[in-house]
């Protein structure tokens, strides 16, 4: 385990002696998800979240707060203003008898704020889970 965790820090003969390891493992499930492990980390170490360094936490941590502080100078999430301006605009078209073509400024404004306003909760949410990883390893120093 210990091997798996501190992988992307090793050699590269750290890194097959850890492979061999897991693959002299006599559980064979163990061994694959084990292996399933050091592949997400290989891939996309922020996968897995306890693969990261403290340093590289604390840059995901700056980037959402830079991302989060961007979003409270534009008053809240700028996507939810969006979402709520789209929406009307398309109800009262809908009220006057536009046709599909006539409201799609409308429909594409409230497709591109949807999305604005899920950066902004994806976000949020990764910052929280950022966080408290690197919160959990301070309890263990």
């Amino acid at each position: 385990m210990a091997g798996v965790i501190m992988y992307r820090s090793l050699n590269r003969f750290e890194k097959m002696e850890v492979m061999q390891l897991i693959d002299e493992l006599g559980d064979k499930a163990m061994s694959a998800k084990l292996r399933g492990l050091v592949t997400d980390i290989i891939v996309n170490p922020r996968w897995r979240l306890w693969s990261l360094t403290n340093k590289e936490l604390q840059d995901i941590i700056a980037f959402h707060s830079t991302l989060g502080e961007f979003s409270n100078y534009l008053g809240a999430n700028p996507g939810a203003y969006g979402v709520g301006m789209s929406a009307w605009g398309v109800i009262q078209k809908v009220r006057a008898g536009a046709t599909a073509v006539a409201m799609r400024a409308n429909i594409v404004g409230l497709v591109v704020s949807l999305v604005l306003m899920g950066i902004g909760v994806a976000s949020a949410e990764h910052l929280k889970n950022v966080t408290e990883e690197l919160d959990r390893r301070k309890q263990f120093r």
